[in-house]
Protein backbone atom coordinates (compact mmCIF):
# COMPACT_ATOMS: atom_id res chain seq x y z
CA UNK A 1 0.00 0.00 0.00
CA UNK A 2 1.22 3.48 -0.84
CA UNK A 3 2.05 5.84 2.01
CA UNK A 4 0.59 9.37 1.78
CA UNK A 5 1.36 12.62 3.59
CA UNK A 6 -2.01 13.73 4.98
CA UNK A 7 -3.02 16.92 6.73
CA UNK A 8 -6.02 16.19 8.95
CA UNK A 9 -7.93 19.41 9.71
CA UNK A 10 -9.99 18.47 12.74
CA UNK A 11 -10.95 19.02 16.36
CA UNK A 12 -7.92 17.25 17.75
CA UNK A 13 -7.04 19.21 20.89
CA UNK A 14 -10.26 21.21 21.23
CA UNK A 15 -13.85 19.96 21.75
CA UNK A 16 -14.78 16.42 20.74
CA UNK A 17 -12.58 13.50 19.81
CA UNK A 18 -13.60 12.65 16.25
CA UNK A 19 -10.26 13.92 14.99
CA UNK A 20 -8.42 11.47 17.21
CA UNK A 21 -10.48 8.59 15.79
CA UNK A 22 -9.65 9.53 12.19
CA UNK A 23 -6.00 10.25 13.05
CA UNK A 24 -5.52 6.81 14.62
CA UNK A 25 -7.10 5.02 11.68
CA UNK A 26 -5.03 6.87 9.08
CA UNK A 27 -1.84 6.12 11.01
CA UNK A 28 -2.78 2.45 11.35
CA UNK A 29 -3.11 2.36 7.55
CA UNK A 30 0.54 3.48 7.37
CA UNK A 31 0.15 7.13 6.36
CA UNK A 32 2.15 10.10 7.66
CA UNK A 33 -0.48 12.26 9.36
CA UNK A 34 -0.18 15.83 10.62
CA UNK A 35 -3.04 17.64 12.34
CA UNK A 36 -4.34 21.18 12.33
CA UNK A 37 -6.91 22.08 14.98
CA UNK A 38 -8.27 25.31 13.52
CA UNK A 39 -10.10 26.20 16.74
CA UNK A 40 -6.83 26.81 18.58
CA UNK A 41 -4.01 26.95 15.99
CA UNK A 42 -3.70 29.99 13.67
CA UNK A 43 -2.08 28.13 10.77
CA UNK A 44 -1.43 24.58 9.55
CA UNK A 45 1.90 22.79 9.96
CA UNK A 46 4.42 23.71 7.23
CA UNK A 47 4.94 21.64 4.12
CA UNK A 48 2.96 20.26 1.24
CA UNK A 49 0.68 17.27 1.61
CA UNK A 50 -0.73 14.67 -0.77
CA UNK A 51 -4.17 15.13 0.81
CA UNK A 52 -5.90 17.41 3.24
CA UNK A 53 -8.96 16.02 4.93
CA UNK A 54 -11.27 18.56 6.56
CA UNK A 55 -13.10 16.87 9.43
CA UNK A 56 -14.36 19.96 11.25
CA UNK A 57 -17.02 22.61 10.82
CA UNK A 58 -14.91 25.28 12.49
CA UNK A 59 -14.37 28.02 9.87
CA UNK A 60 -10.82 28.51 8.56
CA UNK A 61 -8.94 29.84 5.52
CA UNK A 62 -8.57 26.89 3.13
CA UNK A 63 -6.05 28.85 1.03
CA UNK A 64 -3.50 28.27 3.84
CA UNK A 65 -3.57 24.54 3.10
CA UNK A 66 -0.91 23.28 0.69
CA UNK A 67 -2.26 19.95 -0.54
CA UNK A 68 -2.51 18.28 -3.95
CA UNK A 69 -6.06 17.13 -3.19
CA UNK A 70 -8.46 18.68 -0.70
CA UNK A 71 -11.20 16.47 0.74
CA UNK A 72 -14.13 17.66 2.85
CA UNK A 73 -16.09 15.40 5.17
CA UNK A 74 -19.10 17.61 5.93
CA UNK A 75 -20.23 16.95 9.49
CA UNK A 76 -23.64 18.62 9.54
CA UNK A 77 -26.72 18.82 7.38
CA UNK A 78 -27.34 21.93 5.30
CA UNK A 79 -30.52 22.85 7.24
CA UNK A 80 -28.57 23.00 10.50
CA UNK A 81 -26.13 25.53 9.07
CA UNK A 82 -28.96 27.74 7.83
CA UNK A 83 -29.97 28.18 11.48
CA UNK A 84 -26.55 29.46 12.60
CA UNK A 85 -25.98 33.13 11.90
CA UNK A 86 -22.76 34.05 10.10
CA UNK A 87 -21.89 30.61 8.75
CA UNK A 88 -20.72 29.93 5.23
CA UNK A 89 -23.42 28.20 3.11
CA UNK A 90 -22.85 24.54 2.22
CA UNK A 91 -22.35 25.29 -1.47
CA UNK A 92 -19.62 27.82 -0.62
CA UNK A 93 -17.81 25.36 1.66
CA UNK A 94 -17.69 22.54 -0.87
CA UNK A 95 -16.66 24.46 -4.00
CA UNK A 96 -12.96 24.67 -3.11
CA UNK A 97 -12.56 20.95 -2.43
CA UNK A 98 -11.65 18.17 -4.86
CA UNK A 99 -13.93 15.64 -3.15
CA UNK A 100 -16.84 15.98 -0.74
CA UNK A 101 -18.41 13.42 1.56
CA UNK A 102 -21.33 14.03 3.91
CA UNK A 103 -22.27 12.57 7.28
CA UNK A 104 -25.94 13.19 6.56
CA UNK A 105 -27.94 12.59 3.41
CA UNK A 106 -28.13 16.07 1.92
CA UNK A 107 -30.57 16.50 -1.00
CA UNK A 108 -28.59 16.54 -4.23
CA UNK A 109 -25.52 15.04 -2.53
CA UNK A 110 -26.83 11.53 -1.79
CA UNK A 111 -24.00 9.91 -3.75
CA UNK A 112 -21.49 11.53 -1.35
CA UNK A 113 -23.07 10.11 1.81
CA UNK A 114 -20.56 8.24 3.96
CA UNK A 115 -21.91 7.28 7.41
CA UNK A 116 -19.67 8.03 10.36
CA UNK A 117 -18.27 5.23 12.51
CA UNK A 118 -17.15 5.00 16.12
CA UNK A 119 -13.90 4.20 17.87
CA UNK A 120 -14.23 0.83 19.63
CA UNK A 121 -11.46 1.81 22.07
CA UNK A 122 -13.53 4.77 23.31
CA UNK A 123 -17.14 3.74 22.67
CA UNK A 124 -17.81 0.43 24.35
CA UNK A 125 -20.83 -1.67 25.10
CA UNK A 126 -22.54 -0.68 28.32
CA UNK A 127 -22.43 -3.16 31.19
CA UNK A 128 -26.08 -2.45 31.92
CA UNK A 129 -28.75 -4.70 30.51
CA UNK A 130 -31.24 -3.22 28.09
CA UNK A 131 -34.45 -5.21 28.23
CA UNK A 132 -36.53 -2.80 26.13
CA UNK A 133 -34.68 -2.34 22.82
CA UNK A 134 -32.21 -4.50 20.92
CA UNK A 135 -30.30 -1.48 19.55
CA UNK A 136 -29.41 1.85 21.15
CA UNK A 137 -27.77 4.78 19.33
CA UNK A 138 -25.93 7.35 21.42
CA UNK A 139 -24.98 10.71 19.88
CA UNK A 140 -26.39 14.01 18.78
CA UNK A 141 -29.94 14.59 17.56
CA UNK A 142 -28.56 15.29 14.11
Amino acid sequence: MRQYRILLICNFFSEGNTGLFVFKNLQQLGHIVSTWDTAIMPSPPPGEFDFSITWTNHPFDLSLVKAKKKVLYYLEDSEYFKMIEGTVPFEEQVKHHDAVFTMNRIPGWESCWLPVGSDPEIHRKLNETNDVFRVIFIGTGR
